[in-house]
């Protein structure tokens, strides 16, 4: 039975509260001096794996995963071509592979919360980086009593517009700090691609006041 490390990953994730914190807090800030702010659903599949690792003695070998994505996303504007993009989604994870001589398939799920910082490379394409946090033990397993709760994961992601509702996106996932027996049903590495379709597109309101002679 795999064992998860129990204090490893639980100093790891204090010392990145902080900024997770101060990204939030920007995003609060910029709300303020965004220009159409917008909202989109969006679904997404790929594929996770890992490279061959060695745990408790034993080598891991054909660590990978389908892995099913949907939710929604808002995304702030500010100054000409910057934005933060936020929101939740849900995310399924079918994992397969061997540990040792004994194979292995999981099936788990998780809640993510992305924290993007993007910029607009022409009126179609934007490209953005952020952390991606999501809840690291399966939903039926989680505790705050235990460690090992949650996970980072670096992300790069891309947005192409079609037309004025559809997109097409894909992200680039590098988990950083994970516990290697968590790796086995959630793989460190994901490229994901898919579709969203933009539900709302709010303008700033032009100012009005005009002065009189």
């Amino acid at each position: 039975m795999l064992q998860s490390q129990p204090d490893t990953f639980q100093l790891y994730s204090r010392r990145h509260f902080a900024p997770a914190m101060l990204i939030l807090v920007c995003i609060t800030l910029f709300i303020n001096a965004s220009g159409q702010t917008s909202g989109s659903l969006h679904l997404s599949t790929g594929y996770a794996f890992n490279h061959n690792f060695m745990l408790a003695g034993n080598k891991v070998v054909g660590s990978q995963a389908m892995v099913l994505m949907g939710g929604a996303g808002v995304k702030f504007p500010f100054m000409s071509k910057l934005y933060f993009e936020t929101g939740l989604a849900g995310e399924a994870i079918f994992a397969s592979g061997k540990v040792g001589i004994s194979r292995y398939n999981s099936r788990s799920f998780k809640l993510i919360v992305p924290l993007y910082a993007g910029i607009n490379i022409t009126s179609g394409l934007d490209v953005a980086l952020g952390t991606i946090v999501k809840n690291n033990r399966d939903i039926l397993d989680f505790s705050i009593r235990k460690s090992n709760n949650l996970r980072f994961e670096l992300s790069l992601m891309g947005n192409y517009s079609l037309n004025k509702n559809w997109l097409l996106t894909c992200r680039l996932n590098h988990n950083i700090g994970t516990p290697k027996p968590f790796l086995t049903h959630d793989p460190r590495y994901a490229v994901m691609a898919g579709a969203a379709y933009r539900i709302f597109q709010k303008n700033k309101p032009k100012d009005t006041d005009q002065s009189t002679e």
